[in-house]
């Protein structure tokens, strides 16, 4: 029951950010969304694994809805997670980029076991998984790449067998727009 129950919840985060793409999002900075997160990413690390993460010195100003990147978060961090040893010492990084003036990244970097390049063509498709069906059915990466589609964006796998995987996610910056209000000058507000 366990498996079907987890697959009928991912089924129903995917069906529930593809349904409604605006209607929880927010104008925010990326680094705050992933700061404040970043505590119950730490609650579910395994022992044998060093979780760090890297903020961008600048704003990264995004809108969107800010439970889909959390959830995208902790399915890329589950999987890196997964593909770490529990003996060779586990390394996973998550560093948040602003690339440009219109592109910010998120990406999660672990030392795992890494993908060649077949599993590295399947690894976004829905129920696409390497693991036991008692431990996954494939639908982290898939519901990663969705979520991230559906905000405008792109997911980006690098991988290679023995190195570990980067997993990239790229999301439009959003560019606030300030009005200059002279002294004296009342604000008008439209």
């Amino acid at each position: 029951h366990r498996i079907v129950e987890s697959c009928q919840e991912t089924i129903g985060q995917i069906v529930a950010a593809l349904e409604s793409p605006g209607r929880s999002r927010v104008r925010a900075d990326l680094n705050a969304i992933i700061q404040t997160y970043f505590p119950d990413l730490q609650e579910q690390c395994p022992d044998y694994v060093q979780l760090s993460l890297a903020l961008e010195h600048e704003p990264c100003h995004v809108e969107v809805d800010p439970r889909q990147i959390n959830l995208t978060l902790f399915h890329l961090c589950r999987n890196a997670f997964q593909a770490v040893s529990p003996t060779a010492g586990g390394i996973v990084r998550i560093a948040v980029r602003r690339e440009n003036d219109s592109l910010v990244s998120v990406s999660v970097e672990d030392n795992g076991v890494g993908m060649d390049p077949e599993l590295l063509r399947k690894a976004c498709e829905p129920f696409y998984s390497t693991k036991p069906p008692d431990h996954s059915w494939g639908q982290g990466l898939y519901y990663a790449s969705e979520v991230i589609r559906a905000h405008g964006g792109t997911l980006q796998i690098t991988s290679e067998p023995g190195k570990g995987s980067v997993v990239t996610f790229r999301l439009p910056a959003f560019q606030p727009t300030w009005q200059k209000i002279e002294p004296g000058e009342s604000l008008k507000v439209t």
